[in-house]
């Protein structure tokens, strides 16, 4: 009976571990991709900053805009995916600035004139340039472990003459104290 609770515990213990194990996996194949998409949601809209024509600039901007929708859903399932906390954040940080550079590119399909049109797409680039910033280092920091030092520092070890010396100075300041305690009580 106890080996069969025993077993129970060890199983609770192991199906996190592994399960956490295949969600990481499959974030970091949800969000590899999403790297791209940034990409080429970025460069879709400095596609569409140096045009002056309104009709060119609302029909780049509509593609644009899907583009960015869909990096926003993509980003919004990694989240749900996200391993730890960190993660969680960095990638709610990156949905962020996709979720205001769209809406930048919805407002930009609204304006009157080229101008207010181009700084709307303008913000929008900014806000996408944020999010690729952001993203970049931690997609590619995905696919490298962490560098381990080839030797520990031997700050504090407890090996130098100095420290090994110190019980020797506690015992015989010990002897000392006893002495001088004697003589004192004569």
């Amino acid at each position: 009976m106890f080996r069969i609770a025993i077993a129970v515990a060890l199983l609770m213990l192991v199906q996190p571990v592994a399960t956490a194990s295949a969600q990481s996996a499959d974030f970091s194949a949800q969000i590899q991709p999403t790297l791209a998409a940034n990409e080429l949601f970025l460069s879709q809209i400095r596609q569409a900053l140096p045009s002056s024509d309104m009709d060119a600039i609302a029909q780049q901007t509509a593609t644009t805009l899907d583009t960015g929708q869909q990096l926003a859903q993509q980003l919004e399932q990694a989240v749900v995916l996200a391993p730890d906390d960190a993660a969680r954040s960095r990638v709610e940080g990156v949905l962020t600035h996709t979720q205001a550079a769209v809406a930048s590119l919805q407002l930009a399909q609204v304006e009157t004139s080229a101008d207010a049109a181009l700084g709307r797409l303008d913000q929008a680039r900014g806000e996408a340039q944020e999010g690729l910033d952001e993203l970049r280092p931690f997609v590619v920091g995905l696919g490298t472990p962490a560098a381990m030092p080839q030797a520990l520092p031997t700050a504090g070890s407890l090996y130098g003459p100095e420290i090994a010396s110190l019980p020797l100075i506690g015992i015989m300041l010990i002897v000392v104290g006893a002495i001088l305690r004697r003589g004192a009580a004569r």
